[in-house]
């Protein structure tokens, strides 16, 4: 059954400087997810995994965008594109993360998540 415990786990061990470790549990995350089926669901565990692997996460980030894009979890899908956004950022593709962050914003707005929202905007 799948549980978010690895994911807050994962971000708590990244916050410390382990990356490896929360590496690890992303991945089994995502595993997981995956036996689940659930398009929020494995969109989620991408994303969480794309995000800790920074610019070398784009890969993994463009898979939930394109998987969130069809789900009904707008809001997933906004976190999905805004850190898209940021590890094209950070892997210098700039036009291409611009565009994301305006999707990611027009989105976060539609979906009412208005911390999200401002937060995008502040990182032109």
């Amino acid at each position: 059954m799948w549980s978010p415990w690895r994911t807050q786990r994962a971000r708590a061990l990244a916050g410390l400087g382990d990356r490896e470790q929360a590496l690890a549990l992303a991945r089994d995350e995502l595993e997981l997810a995956r036996q689940i089926g659930a398009a929020w669901v494995i969109g989620r565990g991408l994303r969480l995994l794309g995000e800790l692997e920074g610019a070398d996460g784009v890969e993994h980030l463009r898979e939930a965008v394109t998987l969130l894009a069809n789900a009904s979890a707008r809001l997933e899908h906004a976190k999905a594109l805004a850190g898209l956004a940021g590890a094209l950022a950070g892997a210098g593709h700039a036009d291409e993360a611009a565009a994301a962050r305006a999707e990611a914003r027009e989105l976060a707005e539609r979906c009412g998540a208005d911390g999200l929202a401002r937060e995008l905007e502040g990182a032109r």
